[in-house]
Parts: C-alpha cells; structure tokens; sequence
C-alpha cells in the first residue's frame, strides 16, 4: 500500500509543512445523516450542476445528484457508473456533470466499512472521474481507511466548524468531526471550494509521514521525571499521548509552583482548561495550538497555550503561553495534563 501525507494547501494556494488531520470518534451508531443544505449549494456550484450519481440517497432534503441509489437499490450491490443506471436519468432540463459522484455514506461502522470497499472495487474499474465523499474524521485512523480510501485521495478538507447534518435530533453542530475528500481526478475548482471551507490538505503519494504519525502517538509513554518543566498524562501507562482528541477538545493543565528557568506567573499553582484549536508539524517536533477557556480560567484574560512535542521523545513535551496584549511566548511549568473527554478507542 502506498504511504501518503498530508500537506496543507494555503489561502495563497502555496503548499506547507505536512501536517496531520484531528482524528476523533463520531460516539453514535446511526446510519444516515443528512447533508447541510448550504453545504450541498456550495458543493454544486462547484460541480456546475448535479453530481452524475448520488450513491446513498435518501437523507438528503436538497437534490444533490442526478442518479440516486437509495436502501431500495443496494448501492454495494450494483455499478456506480451512471450510465449503466439510464432509467434514473433525468432529461436535458438539468444541469449534470457527467461521471461525477457524491458518497455520504451510512456513518455505522459496518456500513462505513463497506462502502469503502466498494469505492475502491469502483474507482478501479473506472466508474467515476471524480469521487467527493464525505465522512468522520474517525476515519483516517483506521485500517480500512488506509486501505480502500488513501490510495485514491487526492485532497482533503477539515472544515472550520462541524456541520450540521438535517436529520439529526436537534439538527444542531454534530457530535463528531467530519472530513470532505476529493478522490479521483479532482476539478479545480474543488481545491478552491475546499480552501474556504476549512483547512485544505494535499496528498503527496510516497512518503511515511502518517504512518509516522500513528507510530508516534502508539509509541508515546507518560513519563519523564528527569525534567520538571516536561509533562506526563493522568492516563493509563503506555496509553498514547493525547489519545483520542481533536480540534475543539479540552484539556485540562495543572500548572506548579515557580521552577528554575521558568518565569513568575499569574498561572501557577492553579489549574486552567485549554480548548484544541490546531496541530502542525514542526520538524522536529508536533505542535498542538489551544485557546485558553476563559470561563474556567482563574483569571480573567484571553491567552494561547502551546504544546510542543518533541518527535524523539514521544512521551513528554513542553508548553508555553501568551496572555493579554503580550507578544511574547513563555515557558510553563505544567505539571500534569488530562483531557475532559470520554474515552475512545483508535
């Protein structure tokens, strides 16, 4: 299987550092969930018109393809080449891109899984020219994924809030990260959509930085005593650094008293929540930005907190913060860190 990274796409269109996408637990088991609306007119204005095939209809409250495989047809079962589906094409009236696909597949693990399975049997056999599909961000940390997705990926689009599905109990933000991939021969137009919807990742096909990536996290041990001013986890010994938290997540950080090197500090000897805003890969080390909760804060200032995990020392890592109108970045004696989350398995 071919190793892949991902490289962030900027507002310039320039390609940076790779980096690595949040991966997070979607918490719920039901099938279907509904495309936003706007999120549907967006992706058809970039499509110039209905995607050739809909391959799990049924959820959607907008039209977002030509041809739909609903429950009814088994979309697992039959082709996903639009022209082999005549009978559910409708007339000229219609503004169609040919070989063009839409997948929001059912988001249970069973159904995810085959879906995926058959979006590589398909594009394979040259079903589509191009492939948008949506689903939990979960899903890049899986072995499935890597297997039947990765090879066909093109771009990738972490958006910059969770979407907000219609058919959801309270159709509120969802309760889990999706991700929006570009597979197959991606249109231009695409890349820009995927920019101004969130953070836009490239893959670079040949090289090992996901897999580095998982080897990093499954590598990580909490414990480094020789250094104060580095951290271990309340989690259990050997369980990964981090484990199971994404963008928007907290932690929670229990800063000591005054240490050698370490500056006085309207933080210390208190305990703060910090809310995961980005990571990015800083060469030699991971980079995991936060935003400082100022409800829960023992004092009242906005301010950043920086993780800052060195590669060679998986286990252990530094923090520093800004406060207020300061410009500059210190060092904090974090003594201990946990996240405010419920546990998940990768």
């Amino acid at each position: 299987m071919d190793q892949s990274t991902l490289s962030q796409i900027g507002a310039n269109g320039q390609t940076d550092s790779p980096t690595s996408p949040t991966v997070t637990n979607t918490g719920n088991e039901s099938d279907e969930r509904g495309t936003p609306p706007g999120l549907i007119e967006r992706l058809l204005t970039a499509n110039n018109g209905l995607f050739a095939i809909d391959l799990a209809s049924g959820a959607e409250t907008i039209e977002i393809g030509d041809v739909k495989l609903t429950k009814d047809v088994n979309a697992l079962e039959c082709s996903w080449d639009p022209a082999d589906h005549p009978e559910k094409q409708s007339g000229p009236e219609k503004s169609v891109t040919p070989r063009s696909g839409w997948l929001n597949p059912p988001f249970s693990r069973k159904l995810v899984k085959q879906f995926a399975k058959k979006v590589d049997k398909e594009l394979q056999k040259d079903s589509l020219d191009h492939l948008i599909f949506l689903c939990s961000a979960q899903a890049l940390s899986n072995i499935w994924f890597h297997e039947h997705i990765v090879p066909h990926v093109e771009y990738l689009c972490v958006p910059d809030s969770r979407l907000e599905f219609t058919n959801t109990p309270t159709n509120s933000s969802s309760d889990f990260p999706a991700v929006l991939l570009s597979l197959g021969d991606t249109p231009h137009q695409f890349i820009e959509l995927f920019r101004r919807e969130g953070e836009c990742f490239e893959m670079l096909k040949q090289n090992n930085v996901i897999e580095d990536i998982y080897e990093f996290i499954q590598d990580s041990v909490h414990k480094n005593e020789a250094n104060p001013g580095l951290i271990s986890t309340e989690y259990e010994r050997d369980e990964p650094i981090l484990n199971n938290v994404g963008r928007g997540d907290r932690l929670e950080l229990q800063i000591g008293d005054s240490m050698v090197g370490y500056p006085d500090s309207k933080l210390l000897n208190n305990t703060i929540t910090v809310v995961i805003k980005t990571w990015s890969d800083e060469g030699s080390n991971w980079k995991i930005t936060t935003d400082i909760d100022v409800e829960t804060s023992p004092i009242n200032e906005q301010g950043f907190v920086i993780i800052s995990v060195e590669k060679n020392e998986p286990s252990s890592f530094l923090v520093s913060y800004q406060l207020g109108d300061d410009l500059y970045w210190e060092p904090l004696p974090v003594t201990n860190i946990r996240s405010i989350k419920s546990q998940i398995e990768w």
